[in-house]
């Protein structure tokens, strides 16, 4: 019924359900949006600010829906949100990295960024092994660890140049989850995603 009155008036079928999009447009030709969709248009209009962009982003994540697009910034963002501290809240937050909801092009990129954010904050100097750590652990789920942190180690040689004391905590980091992943696993507890009822939307 959604559908057909999205078609009627001629507006989006707004949808959380990838399932019911693809119904729509390819069955209906009526083009869908998810809640996504609809905040990066709300930033892009100016009718919200970046920050309220983060929080609701964040949003969707805390509430485990899948295929959530975030960046460098959003990481941050949340991490000033916790007072620069680790919490369970921020390493939640980590699994939108994981494989296969996330490409690993996609991944490394995202996790390269902010290293080479972290590693200029000198308040997080105390904590950053915990960030890197909690990066690689995500990075690592879903897919080949030796490949996909290979993967990282080349990246942010050519991201942090300028950076070599950064940049040589993050390469014995990468290099010490290589020998020791399961041991460094448990310096990382990320919680369990819970599921909703109903189930997450998928986009």
């Amino acid at each position: 019924a959604a559908i057909l009155l999205a078609k009627e008036q001629g507006t989006l079928f707004c949808s959380d359900d990838l399932v019911l999009r693809t119904v729509a447009q390819n069955t209906w030709s009526v083009p869908g949006a998810w809640s996504q969709t609809v905040i990066m248009e709300l930033l892009r209009s100016g009718h919200i600010s970046e920050v309220e962009y983060h929080h609701a982003t964040m949003g969707l994540v805390h509430r485990n829906y899948t295929f959530v697009r975030v960046n460098e910034r959003d990481y941050l963002w949340l991490l000033r949100e916790e007072g620069m501290r680790v919490t369970s809240l921020f390493l939640n937050a980590m699994r939108v990295l994981h494989g296969p909801e996330c490409t690993e092009e996609s991944a490394v990129v995202v996790a390269g960024a902010f290293l080479r954010n972290i590693c200029l904050e000198p308040e997080l100097r105390k904590t950053r092994h915990v960030l890197i750590d909690a990066c690689i652990s995500a990075l690592k789920h879903g897919r080949q660890p030796g490949i996909v942190l290979s993967k990282l180690d080349a990246h942010v040689q050519r991201l942090m140049m300028m950076n070599p004391e950064g940049l040589a905590e993050i390469r014995q980091a990468i290099a010490l989850w290589k020998r020791e992943p399961d041991l460094l696993e448990e310096r990382i507890r990320i919680p369990v995603r819970a599921t909703r009822n109903p189930p997450s939307r998928r986009r």
